[in-house]
């Protein structure tokens, strides 16, 4: 003959059944933000990832470095009619942008390459200034693109002379450059290095070159 529960082993069984629904809602919920931070992982990593190969589009090609700070810089991407001096359209200019959260590369294209200025001692040019003085131009186009968006902060690690004038010497002469990224990942944010190398590194060959 059967019997029902008493009160004591209903009670028992309830306790039992809590503590077994809350150990296995206590798991999941490990589980789940174990997954959402290999989400963010990966999704840091494969970003970064891509930032790296837009940079290295352009340092591991270009020249040489033109000018180097915390936050912008400036190459010489490439000699197109092999006259050995620096051309205007030649030129690519870094900056991150901290109100868009943005790092951007700028270029000019001309109209007419015959009425575009080169630069016999580019050590002793303000290349920013440059820029927007060729951005006003009417025979001029002021190209852009974003390299990475959702940044905190896009920072060049070297650290160069604060005098503008060696800074540029001092740019010219390094052939590899490495940028910490501050990346936004929805409500965290992660910190990833990448690096590039110019993989041959020429200066402009005039007499008044550096």
């Amino acid at each position: 003959m059967s019997r029902g529960m008493t009160l004591l082993e209903t009670l028992l069984a309830i306790g039992m059944t809590t503590i077994v629904g809350a150990g296995i809602s206590g798991m999941m919920h490990v589980l789940s933000n174990d997954v959402a931070m290999q989400h963010e992982v990966r999704t840091g990593i494969v970003r970064a990832a891509l930032v790296q190969s837009r940079l290295s589009a352009y340092v591991g090609r270009a020249r040489c470095f033109l000018d180097l700070e915390a936050q912008q810089a400036v190459l010489w991407l490439e000699d197109t009619n092999g006259d050995d001096t620096i051309g205007a359209t030649e030129v690519r200019w870094f900056r991150f942008n901290s109100t868009t959260g943005t790092g951007v590369v700028h270029w000019i294209d001309a109209a007419t390459l015959e009425t575009m200025p080169t630069y016999d001692t580019p050590t002793s040019v303000d290349w920013w200034s440059e820029l927007n003085t060729l951005d006003k131009r009417s025979d001029t186009r002021l190209g852009q693109l974003d390299l990475a968006c959702d940044l905190n902060d896009f920072r060049f690690r070297e650290t160069l002379s604060t005098a503008p004038l060696q800074r540029r010497r001092d740019a010219m002469d390094r052939s590899r450059v490495e940028v910490e990224l501050d990346m936004r990942l929805g409500a965290t944010s992660r910190s990833h290095q990448i690096g590039e190398s110019i993989r041959l590194h020429r200066v402009p060959g005039g007499e008044t070159a550096p």
